[in-house]
């Protein structure tokens, strides 16, 4: 092999930008090298001694045992040779979690340097074999193959954060004469460290240091887009000659925002959730949806001049949980709407009946009974997800598999588009938040690092005096989790146990992180979730910060608990940029 990467600079690149959550797995040449170059980490598993071929089966066990850590196997050419149907097993499973790291040098290393099979010296002919044909072939979703150490430190992140299963090929460079590993220890001992280490669960340490980025399974690979935003003057929903490019609006794919050229124009990678959308600007309504798939081509986004001014009112809703035996409820909201002539609805979640327990036509059937009713409203419905559209995530009910192409919240996506964005009107920035995490079985309350990020993106362009509005499901802050005290009785109880640690699950853990973001910008922070109107005023240093939970559309009609709360919605009024603190406004006589 006539150039290739030094193995320990191959290794030591790698452990610059390793995560303390990340498992590695090493064996063989790589394990030696690995032992070599630093300090071992509780969560590095050396497989010495061992059976030549068994990394990669060891990794694929412990990706789908630990879906919330990376783990990273570096093989060697070898051994990957002594197990090749692994590569077929693993993308059976796709852990979107596992990255499998081949270092090809070509050799039997630790035995002699004999060539592999696989190499050119071993093959009649001399065409070596290419790693990355047989990984594609496999069924691998990323593949990737390196020669030289600049290009493995250039893309090594990138790579590491793509969507899995992920297979490397790094181009080695032989040791002559290079030992076997040694082992680090007695293997028992050594198992026994490794499985405490890996049994802690790391997610409220992540949550802690709002490092979390939730739902890493449902990133899809960068796809290249443009377009543009423009005014479309004769309503066809086509940029024709004349029609007039926006500057300055936002375009992301909730992870980037980019803004539009003097012409309206705009251009990026959309590394997302496999769309993008436009942050509809001040005076301009958006003509049909404001998101589009990301697939590559042309996204345009037609819109209108707005006719709300600086006075109007919008309504906030809630968990209107449709169903064809409640959709009574939700053509009540409608009508309720028509008499009271806002400017838009905004409905923080629980939008269906239940996605996370149900069959996949049961869970799309009520997607599509949402998506009819609300194309019947007379003016814009601004949804964001709760838990009850995560799709299948109780599986133990659901029957619904992780590696279904619906799961999490692929299927709110497939409807509704991004699960968190941003608009503006009469001089106030709206955003919807999706406060809704979920780990395993369980669903609980949670900005994610990557929609924090985003947040704070979007917020960056925004003129000092533009006042903020929050919508989302489960609540920033609420005192109703001390009004209803502490459930573990229900299908849905008040704590999860988090990392060793009991926490309140229906309110979102790390706000603090989500306010600090917003600052001084917030003016009001709307949610739903618990089925009652709150209202709460803090007074602080920074000035007055108010917290406001809806009622749900769904009910109770006639009042429930003792302190009889019923259904309803609440009507805002907003004027010279400021916004009231809202009417309720009961569903029922």
């Amino acid at each position: 092999m006539s150039r290739g990467i030094p193995l320990p600079e191959a290794l030591a690149a790698f452990r610059s930008v390793r995560s303390d959550r990340d498992v590695v797995v090493t064996t063989m040449g790589p394990a030696r090298d690995w032992m070599a170059g630093g300090a071992p980490h509780p969560l590095d598993f050396v497989l010495v001694p061992s059976s030549m071929g068994q990394a990669t089966s060891l990794g694929l066990g412990l990706a789908l045992a630990r879906p919330d850590r990376r783990v990273v196997v570096f093989n060697g050419d070898g051994s990957m040779l002594m197990n090749l149907g692994s590569l077929v097993t693993i993308t059976a499973e796709a852990p979107a979690n596992l990255v499998v790291v081949v270092c090809d040098n070509g050799a039997y290393e630790v035995t002699g340097a004999q060539p592999t099979p696989g190499s050119a010296a071993g093959r009649v002919g001399g065409d070596p074999i290419d790693y990355t044909a047989l990984a594609s072939a496999a069924g691998f979703r990323s593949v990737h193959r390196f020669s030289r150490l600049a290009d493995w430190e250039e893309h090594l992140t990138t790579v590491l954060s793509g969507p899995g299963p992920t297979f490397v090929a790094l181009d080695t460079i032989p040791v002559p004469g290079g030992k076997g590993p040694r082992s680090p220890g007695p293997a028992p001992d050594r198992a026994r460290r490794f499985m405490a280490a890996l049994a802690a669960p790391v997610l409220a340490l992540a949550i802690g240091a709002g490092s979390l980025v939730a739902q890493t399974a449902e990133r899809v690979t960068p796809v290249r887009v443009a377009g543009s935003v423009f005014v479309d003057r004769n309503g066809n929903g086509a940029r024709d000659p004349g029609e007039p490019g926006l500057a300055g609006v936002a375009v992301s794919d909730q992870i980037s925002v980019t803004r539009t050229d003097g012409d309206g124009r705009f251009a990026m990678d959309a590394a997302g959730y496999g769309l993008v959308f436009v942050a509809q600007p001040d005076g301009y309504q958006v003509r049909g949806p404001f998101w589009k798939a990301a697939t590559g081509g042309s996204v345009d986004f037609p819109l209108a001049p707005s006719v709300a001014g600086g006075a109007f009112t919008f309504i906030h809703a809630s968990d209107t949980h449709v169903s064809e035996a409640s959709v009574a409820r939700i053509r009540r909201l409608r009508a309720m709407v028509d008499s009271l002539k806002p400017a838009f609805v905004l409905i923080s979640g629980d939008l269906v009946r239940d996605a996370l327990r149900v069959p996949e036509a049961e869970a799309r059937g009520y997607y599509q009974l949402f998506e009819r009713e609300i194309a019947a409203f007379p003016v814009p419905v601004y949804p964001v997800p709760g838990n009850h559209e995560i799709f299948g995530i109780e599986r133990h009910k659901s029957l619904i598999s992780e590696r279904h192409p619906s799961y999490g919240k692929r299927l709110y996506r497939s409807f509704f588009g991004p699960n968190y964005y941003s608009f503006t009107v009469g001089g106030v920035h709206f955003v919807g938040l999706d406060t809704v995490d979920y780990f395993d079985l369980w669903y609980f309350g949670h900005v994610d690092a990557a929609q924090l990020e985003w947040l704070g993106r979007d917020l960056a362009a925004l003129d000092r005096a533009t006042p903020v509005v929050t919508f989302n499901h489960i609540p920033l802050v609420s005192g109703v989790p001390a009004i209803d005290g502490i459930d573990e009785e229900s299908v849905a109880p008040s704590l999860i146990r988090l990392g060793g640690r009991t926490q309140l699950r229906h309110v979102v853990q790390g706000n603090d992180s989500v306010l600090a973001v917003l600052g001084p910008k917030l003016e009001i922070a709307l949610g739903g979730h618990f089925h009652r109107r709150e209202f709460l005023r803090y007074e602080t240093m920074a000035g007055t910060r108010r917290f406001a939970q809806t009622a749900a559309v769904t009910g109770p009609v006639r009042g429930e608990g003792p302190l009889g709360i019923r259904s309803g919605i609440t009507l805002y009024h907003v004027a010279d940029r400021r916004v009231d603190d809202g009417t309720f406004i009961p569903l029922d006589p």
